[in-house]
Order: structure tokens, then sequence, then C-alpha cells
């Protein structure tokens, strides 16, 4: 992580205004399934199961609790930009795979380790902002969380929208890769 007092103001905007479209973005890539899990339990064959559902998707969460014991020590060593990056981009590509999934312990191991890889990028992009809101001298979380906020009312919209052309396939695989 970079020293406050070596950061440019015009850097720390640069990385600001990243901040906040990465947010936007991960709210697309992560939200629009939402509106299509009942046909993601149904391709699992977990429609005459809903406890099973519900254990794999309160189980996978654990993903993020673990990763939190790491997070730190891959911030401190390869920096907040490459950790957001890398978490980002293992977040997309998760999310565009869990859709093919047709077994639902595969489900469940793809979504464990998305859930680390989710956490890793909100800690390290929120470490990120903590460093320019200290340089900028203003409260920039707000904004940065508020675009996450706005990116799910905007895929809610565009999923609504999407769901009724696309396959789930078609329709998730496209927005994760909106994530790229």
């Amino acid at each position: 992580m970079p020293e406050t007092g070596k950061l440019s103001i015009q850097r720390a905007n640069r990385i600001k205004n990243a901040l906040v479209a990465m947010f936007f973005t991960q709210a697309l890539v992560l939200m629009a399934i939402v509106i299509r899990i009942p046909e993601l339990i149904e391709k699992l064959g977990l429609s005459k199961n809903l406890t099973v559902w519900g254990t794999i998707t309160g189980l996978s969460g654990l993903g993020g609790l673990l990763s939190l014991i790491f997070v730190h020590r891959l911030v401190l060593r390869f920096g907040t930009t490459n950790v957001t990056r890398v978490a980002t981009l293992l977040t997309c590509a998760i999310q565009g795979v869990v859709v093919l999934l047709g077994n639902y312990w595969l489900y469940f191991i793809a979504t464990f380790v998305q859930t680390m890889f989710i956490t890793m990028y909100n800690n390290s992009a929120n470490a990120q902002a903590l460093i320019v809101q200290k340089r900028l001298k203003k409260v920039i979380l707000g904004s940065i969380h508020g675009s996450w906020s706005l990116g799910v009312v905007v895929v809610t919209l565009m999923s609504g929208w999407m769901a009724s052309f696309l396959t789930l396939e078609w329709h998730i695989g496209l927005v994760s890769a909106m994530g790229f």
C-alpha cells in the first residue's frame, strides 16, 4: 500500500473514480442472478429440496469468513490494487460458471470459493478507499458504496428485461463478462 503522502491528488481522484465504477460493476455482476434463482434451483435439481439449497447458500458464505484469515497478508504483500484486480476477475469468472453447473456439490464449492474472492475484493477495495479518503481529506466511502446500491437498482431493471428473452446461462454470462 502506498503511503498517503506519496499519492497525488490527481491519482487519488482517479482511484476514487475507478473504485466507484468497480463497486457499481460488482453489484451488476453479483446481483443479476437474484431474479433467476428459481431457475438455478431447478437446474441444480433442488426444487423439491429447498433445505439443501438453503444450506448450500448459507454455508457458502463461510468462504468469505475463511478469507478474512489471510486477506490482510495478501494486501500487505501484493498491494490493494493487485488484490482488488485479481479478486474482481475471479469473482466474475466464477459467477459466469456457476450457472453452467448442474451438480449442487460443485455449485457449493464454486460459491464457497467465490465468497472468498468477494471478501478479498471488498477488503482490498475498502482499504484502498481509506487511503484515498485520507489523501483527499474528505469522505468517499459513501459515494463508493452508493454506487454499489445504484448498480443493484440498474441490474434489477436490466435483469427483469433480459430474463424475458435470454436463457439463464446467456443472461448471467453476459452480465459476468461486464466485470472484465
